[in-house]
């Protein structure tokens, strides 16, 4: 009830109907649908489908009340990252929906019948806001000309939030980013910071001039009590930081997870930059 009363007083200057939806979306656990909404709320099925008649006028609504409370948010002195996030929703047992295609699941490490959803967020220490999304598909449900990758779709998510004058420090990617493509992308904007996860296999070249994985690196192996480390080398002939750290896993024991950035801080603060 607190989290609800925060998100009423947010919405008060947003008209009626886009409050009443988002408290509908809030409070029903079945599925959000017309009906089902109507029904935990105690309103007018009418009244909601009126609301979604006019989709494209609301949404450009709540977009402008987004980007103003992103903008009246923004500290200098505290660190923001505009977050790059590509969810699969499972669908197993969908038809025919708009978006749906297949894609390899992070959670169950199979092929499965997905929706995926490209967010893009703003995250610091005191908000979190999201405020684009875009929907990736794959090639053979696409087609060739009009398909586009997560990582063009990730790029035109960050040139969204530059051109609607959003001021963050840094982007933070997962491991489905560090293309080729993504670091050209990055060079041609240079004051552009970034940290991403890094497949442990990606080979690259040592101050010493070695050409090495990840993981087989001595200066990146963490001993005993060390949780993490970074190191200079070179990818794609330009010059970037690597860090190792240690992590818990969620079910229990340790894994060490890779990251590349641009940004020249410790081990420690490389981490933590992640990890916001």
């Amino acid at each position: 009830m607190i989290m609800l009363q925060r998100v009423i007083n947010l919405l008060k200057k947003v008209n009626t109907k886009i409050r009443t939806y988002v408290v509908c979306l809030m409070l029903t656990s079945g599925k959000k649908n017309c009906s089902e909404m109507a029904r935990t709320v105690g309103i007018s099925q009418k009244r909601l489908y009126a609301f979604l008649s006019k989709a494209k006028d609301n949404s450009a609504e709540i977009e402008k009340h987004l980007i103003e409370f992103a903008k009246s948010t923004r500290d200098k002195k505290i660190k923001r990252t505009a977050v790059i996030d590509p969810t699969d929703l499972l669908k197993r047992y969908a038809q025919l929906m708009e978006m749906l295609c297949h894609d390899k699941d992070g959670c169950t490490k199979h092929v499965e019948k997905v929706i995926v959803p490209v967010c893009v967020s703003l995250v610091d220490k005191n908000v979190k806001i999201a405020l684009n999304v875009d929907f990736w598909v794959q090639r053979k449900a696409r087609g060739k000309k009009k398909y586009r990758s997560k990582v063009e779709i990730a790029q035109e998510l960050i040139l969204y939030l530059i051109s609607k004058g959003i001021k963050f420090d840094f982007v933070s990617l997962d491991g489905a980013f560090p293309t080729p493509d993504m670091f050209s992308f990055f060079q041609q904007n240079r004051r552009m910071k970034f940290t991403m996860r890094i497949p442990k296999s990606r080979c690259v070249i040592t101050t010493d001039g070695k050409k090495m994985q990840l993981k087989n690196i001595p200066a990146l192996k963490l001993t005993r009590n060390t949780r993490e480390k970074t190191i200079k080398a070179k990818l794609y002939g330009k010059t970037y930081f690597f860090t190792a750290y240690k992590r818990k896993k969620k079910f229990g024991g340790w894994e060490t997870v890779f990251l590349v950035s641009n940004m020249k801080l410790s081990a420690k603060k490389q981490v933590e930059a992640y990890n916001l």
